[in-house]
């Protein structure tokens, strides 16, 4: 089975809640990035990852880092909703599907 690559984007209570409830636990994702404005909480994410998957994601704080390095084939965006649509279209932009927690 191949698996999906995703990066996360917004690591606060909902995407690290999903991160670590959800994604690390689906045998066909893996997770390939994380990113957000605070670097504790990509530390937080990086360090998850690492231990569910023993990988070392992607980390950046600023999310065209992540859609230009071209390591995911979606983005989970868990970002506030002023952020939603600039993130979402900009990854559509680059060719990456997008799943949204609102």
């Amino acid at each position: 089975m191949e698996k999906v690559r995703i990066g996360v984007i917004g690591l606060g209570n909902r995407g690290y809640g999903m991160l670590k409830g959800e994604l690390l636990r689906m045998p066909d994702v893996e997770v390939t990035a994380v990113c957000d404005i605070y670097p504790d909480r990509c530390e937080r994410a990086v360090s998850a990852v690492r231990e569910a998957s023993g990988r070392e994601p992607f980390s950046t704080t600023d999310y065209r880092c992540l859609l230009e390095k071209g390591c995911c084939d979606a983005v989970y965006n868990a970002t506030s909703w002023e952020y939603h649509a600039e993130i979402s279209i900009a990854a559509m932009r680059a060719g990456v599907a997008v799943g949204l927690e609102v």
